[in-house]
């Protein structure tokens, strides 16, 4: 009978021992607030100044120009801008050449086409209105910068 009570009693530490190694290995439940993903989608396009733009590519001699242009063409860009006017695109019917303003520096203009089947609200076409567009920068000159694809925001 002693040695029953033996042979029970190692096998129940035998089982209380596997359970113990198989819940350590687990790691159980962690205590506290489970963290929150916050994984946002890269930005695609990037706030530019285009003031400081003017003010660092169009002082460069010709030869080095075109270099300091090419690191922005074709770059997909967002600008602060006011509304100033549009008239009617050579894109079609539902396209409006709209032309803006940068908001720091009235003198640099922004100019590009608008599908505006993209907006049912049109009422950031208010003259003086101030919008936040994307586009992408077709052509750049000293005063001027002539966007491809541009979306408000």
């Amino acid at each position: 009978m002693d040695s029953t009570v033996l042979v029970i009693s190692g096998v129940a530490i035998l089982i209380l021992l596997i359970v113990v190694v198989l819940l350590s290995s687990k790691g159980g439940k962690k205590k506290g607030r489970a963290k929150s993903k916050t994984a946002k989608s890269p930005k695609l396009s990037s706030e530019i100044n285009p003031e400081a733009i003017v003010n660092r590519i169009f002082k460069l001699a010709p030869s080095e120009l075109k270099n300091a242009k090419d690191e922005y063409i074709g770059k997909k860009v967002e600008i602060r801008t006011i509304f100033t006017g549009s008239k009617s695109s050579k894109k079609g019917g539902t396209y409006r050449e709209v032309s803006l303003d940068f908001q720091d520096n009235r003198n640099i203009h922004i100019i590009g086409d608008l599908n505006m089947r993209d907006y049912k609200d049109q009422s950031w076409m208010t003259k003086e209105g101030k919008l936040r567009i994307e586009g992408v920068i077709k052509e750049m000159r000293p005063k001027e910068f002539i966007l491809d694809r541009i979306k408000i925001l």
